[in-house]
């Protein structure tokens, strides 16, 4: 297929350099948001990781909505699936994600942020599929759950990281418990 320029204007079937410059820049943004309550919390995964996956993932979803209405409009039957392009980008981001996940003997960090990387894709998604209405309520929704639901249970929680109130009613209740804060487990008698 020879080169035509004018396609450079005109970058996917059906719109303009305008519109396909508005739907990157909003996910951009979207993805920021999210990426913007990571790096205050200094996480591995901050502003840039959730922009540029945010970015990727409308770009990748844009792309396959654009293959699949070029290909259904030269001979009117579809052999092209976009949902499979969604698809790679969720494994992708999935792959990312699991990389910022460390685990150690005691614990696992890093699951927030790979959930925060996934969401960010989500979005992205969202926007490449031109549903901004779910993108922005994606954002809101995230940004509660990390920065709202954060700052509640780092008020709620003792120094010892303890739900205080849940734990001295679980200890009341079951004498297991008494010795600290789990899971209902006694911690084992040294001696």
């Amino acid at each position: 297929m020879p080169f035509d320029p004018t396609t450079l204007i005109a970058p996917l079937p059906g719109e303009t350099l305008a519109s396909v410059a508005g739907k990157l820049g909003l996910a951009a943004i979207l993805g920021a948001i999210i990426g913007a309550e990571r790096e205050y919390r200094r996480q591995s995964a901050g502003l840039r990781t959730h922009m540029l996956m945010s970015l990727a993932s409308a770009a990748f979803t844009m792309i396959a909505w654009g293959i699949y209405n070029d290909i259904q409009g030269q001979d009117g039957s579809p052999n092209v699936d976009p949902i499979r392009a969604v698809e790679a980008v969720t494994a992708g981001i999935a792959f990312l994600g699991a990389g910022a996940i460390i685990q150690n003997r005691e614990s696992v960090h890093g699951l927030t942020t790979g959930a925060g990387m996934w969401t960010a894709g989500a979005i992205g998604v969202a926007v490449g599929c031109g549903y901004y209405s779910m993108a922005v309520t994606l954002v809101t929704i995230a940004i509660v759950v990390l920065a709202v639901l954060k700052w509640l249970t780092d008020h709620v929680t003792q120094d010892d990281g303890a739900w205080s109130k849940w734990d001295r009613f679980r200890a009341a209740r079951n004498p297991s418990t008494r010795d600290g804060p789990g899971l209902g487990f006694a911690r084992k008698q040294e001696g």
